[in-house]
């Protein structure tokens, strides 16, 4: 550790606090699963899905009314608030996970929490090879930052996807700065449990020309089709469009709650409301067209960088995908750590000024956490949806796309 007597008083208050935030939410998480409520996560939808599959449903999986049944079943007589919180994740990512439906739900939402403690674990240790060559001080102050994130509390929380597609894009990054391709496409392939996160990365590729990854992407995805198709039947992939529309045309039903999400549809959401939900869903599925035909032209504009410039480049389209996701709540905001990191890697290697970066990233969890208790409730403003703005804001200045701001910080 440190020597805590040799920093400025400020980043140790800040290092301070954001330690004692990350063991707030072990206590808040404590006192969740001692009050029973840890059912209400969308690790229940997740083990309804692999439950169907298990007692031999899975041509049926997107059946809305077989997974009700199922699910209020499962809870023994409790049910979410419109009696049920439906699977819409892809056929074929249930398929690793179906053993799991063989234990208890209480059994198996505890090996989950492992397997998502395991993956923390095994992220810390990737961030850190990552700055293996930073001073002390930095790599203590990534890691506060990431274990004071409070979407990687809602994770452990909702038993979520989310850490596991952030260790996606952060390995798809490094395997593209190790000139492994294929690795790369593994990656991202395996991210596709929730494919809207892992979308604008894959359209990087494609524009950056990066073949082989796009080859292996495309074998990776049509394995999976085959297989879905000739164990469940080829009507499944269009049972899961059917289900994909009408999850996105819902709005404060079956869990989907707009006004309630971290992305700019979120942002439309709470500024419009319900009457204009038809406008919402058109806006925001304009602008994540027009933010993926950005991505494929920060890939074009890539080829040839070096390891900065493709940090700064990968990590801009995954953010562009974190800010236009049509459904970001909370616990997915945690990939946001991808872009965050790799930005603060171009600042270093290209050495750019950085202190003031550095010192609104470490203050970040702190507005997180309070944004909701203090101005989103008041003054009807998601704190987390601005940080996210901030952040693309800055990425995008500091190749000429904004006015420049100028600091000598460093």
């Amino acid at each position: 550790m440190p020597n805590i007597r040799t920093l400025p008083r400020s980043l140790v208050a800040v290092l301070l606090l954001n330690i004692t935030l990350a063991v707030c939410y072990v206590a808040f998480f404590g006192k969740v699963a001692a009050d029973g409520d840890l059912w209400r996560a969308d690790f229940t939808n997740f083990y309804t899905g692999w439950r169907m599959i298990r007692e031999g449903h899975g041509a049926n999986l997107y059946d809305l009314d077989l997974q009700t049944r199922t699910q209020q079943r499962l809870l023994a007589g409790r049910s979410f608030a419109d009696g049920l919180l439906p699977f819409v994740n892809p056929p074929h990512s249930a398929l690793p996970f179906v053993p799991l439906a063989w234990l208890s739900r209480t059994n198996a939402h505890i090996v989950w929490l492992l397997f998502n403690a395991g993956l923390l674990v095994y992220l810390v240790r990737r961030l850190l090879a990552l700055a293996h060559d930073w001073r002390t001080i930095e790599r203590w102050l990534l890691i506060t930052a990431v274990l004071a994130l409070p979407p990687l509390y809602t994770t452990f929380l909702v038993g979520a996807f989310s850490l596991l597609v952030t260790v996606c894009l952060l390995n798809a990054y490094l395997a593209l700065r190790a000139g492994n391709q294929r690795t790369a496409a593994l990656w991202l392939f395996v991210g596709t449990v929730k494919f809207q996160l892992v979308l604008l990365p894959a359209v990087w590729l494609v524009g950056a020309r990066r073949w082989r990854a796009v080859g292996w992407g495309v074998g990776l995805s049509a394995a999976a089709f085959v297989v879905v198709g000739w164990l469940w039947g080829w009507q499944i992939w269009g049972a899961y469009a059917a289900v994909l529309r009408l999850h996105s045309d819902s709005y404060d039903f079956m869990g989907i709650h707009p006004a309630a999400t971290y992305s700019f549809k979120g942002a439309l959401s709470l500024a419009l409301g319900r009457s204009y939900a038809p406008q919402i869903n058109h806006i925001a599925t304009l602008a994540l067209g027009a933010a993926a035909l950005a991505s494929g032209w920060l890939g074009h504009r890539s080829r040839g960088a070096d390891g900065a410039g493709i940090a700064w480049s990968f990590g801009l389209a995954t953010l562009l995908g974190i800010v236009f996701n049509l459904h970001l709540y909370a616990h997915d905001v945690l990939t946001v750590l991808v872009p965050a990191t790799l930005f603060y890697l171009f600042l270093r290697e290209r050495q750019r000024p950085r202190r003031a970066f550095t010192r609104w990233i470490l203050l970040a969890p702190l507005l997180f956490f309070g944004g909701d208790f203090i101005v989103q409730t008041s003054l009807g403003i998601q704190i987390p949806v601005v940080l996210l703005a901030i952040l693309l804001g800055w990425m995008a200045q500091e190749r000429g796309f904004l006015p420049q701001i100028t600091t000598d910080n460093r």
